[in-house]
């Protein structure tokens, strides 16, 4: 039973940082400052936005909305960042973000 215990724990982390990858690319995509491409372009593997993973990735475990998704990263933008609203954006990339989970992450529904 414990080597049971063992490996659903290992599964589970698995599919945690498959999870945590996938918000990363979408976060990529969002590239509220524009650092992607930079990165991209000088052969750096990009991880601007990689701190924000973790909290959008517990936000859609608890089921947030796409509403609120866009409102956080509304804030990161403008709050942490400084930068101007981009609610397009935020928006695009919030509902793109909760349809994945909802339809197609490798989550096994465990929050």
């Amino acid at each position: 039973m414990a080597g049971s215990t063992r490996n659903d724990k290992r599964a589970r982390k698995h599919t945690v940082k498959a999870e945590l990858r996938i918000v990363e690319r979408f976060l990529q995509e969002w590239d509220s400052i524009g650092a992607i491409r930079d990165q991209v372009e000088d052969g750096v593997q990009p991880t601007e936005y990689y701190t924000y993973a973790p909290v959008i990735l517990g936000m859609l475990s608890r089921g947030c909305s796409a509403k609120a998704l866009a409102e956080h990263l509304a804030s990161a933008r403008t709050k942490r960042m400084g930068l101007g609203r981009d609610d397009a954006n935020d928006a695009r990339i919030a509902k793109g973000l909760v349809r994945w989970w909802k339809e197609f992450a490798p989550h096994t529904g465990a929050g």
